[in-house]
């Protein structure tokens, strides 16, 4: 209720009163103009005539979500438009594949498949997605089918495989989680964007999936982190091409976020995507 108050008072003694608030606003930020990075976009605001926008650069800067993520979701959404599937290996609580499953209502064919491996972490993805007709699969990606031992941390984000443990791991914390090659889960699309986000495991995620990816099926692979040198050979041998999953500048390889497309390209407007897009 408080808050409440705190609200109703400032939008009624402040913001519907422009002068003051401009002149308040011009003490405390100044009127210059400022280069800022918002939503994976380099843009310039006007301290004073475009302050929210500074503000929620200011206040993006201490999440990663906000700073990161947003703009490798606004990517995605324009790759996903092309593909037929999505498939999110590492995902978590369903924040990727809940935004994703927004193209079901355009496409009620599109198909979307999480795998989490965590099992408390799973209990929340499939409520997150539940009224989103995604499909959820408890069990991790990996080259191989059989089981895995993974190490925990302080926070859902950061469970791996233990052959990828750091500094952010528990050592003590290990369980054994289910695993699978990709390639042997029964997908239908034909045209499918693979987001990866496995924490150290994308090179084996990537080689489990070796037959989708011979036969064409793969259309795009994002992978936050990654190693800089095994996976972008291998996403270059598959023949694909590489971009920042950020700004969709092209790249080596060596961009955390990691965007990869089909085809032999150097532009994303240009890059071969599924059938349906040529």
């Amino acid at each position: 209720m408080t808050a409440q108050l705190v609200r109703k008072a400032l939008d009624r003694y402040i913001i519907k009163q422009p002068r003051l608030r401009r002149a308040l606003t011009h003490i405390i930020f100044g009127a210059g103009e400022r280069h800022i990075t918002l939503v994976g976009l380099n843009i310039t605001v006007n301290l004073l005539r475009e302050n929210g926008y500074y503000r929620a650069w200011r206040k993006s800067r201490g999440s990663i979500f906000l700073e990161h993520e947003i703009g490798v979701l606004l990517t995605l959404a324009l790759v996903v438009r092309r593909c037929d599937s999505f498939v999110d290996a590492g995902a978590n609580i369903g924040v990727f594949a809940a935004a994703m499953a927004k193209r079901k209502l355009l496409d009620p064919s599109f198909e979307i498949v999480a795998f989490e491996p965590h099992p408390d972490t799973y209990k929340r993805l499939v409520r997150n997605v539940a009224a989103r007709d995604v499909n959820t699969v408890n069990a991790a990606l990996s080259s191989k089918d059989g089981e895995l031992d993974f190490v925990d941390g302080a926070v859902s984000h950061v469970f791996t495989a233990a052959a990828h443990k750091n500094s952010y791991s528990i050592p003590a914390e290990i369980s054994r989680i289910p695993c699978k090659r990709l390639d042997s889960y029964p997908l239908s699309g034909q045209s499918i964007l693979l987001k990866v986000d496995v924490e150290g495991h994308e090179l084996e995620v990537l080689e489990g999936a070796r037959a989708l990816f011979t036969s064409g099926r793969i259309a795009a692979v994002y992978c936050d982190g990654h190693d800089a040198d095994s996976v972008p050979a291998f996403l270059k041998n598959m023949g694909f091409s590489l971009f920042d999953g950020v700004t969709l500048e092209p790249t080596l390889g060596k961009s955390f976020a990691l965007l990869a497309l089909r085809g032999g390209s150097r532009t994303p407007e240009s890059a071969s995507l599924p059938l349906s897009a040529q």
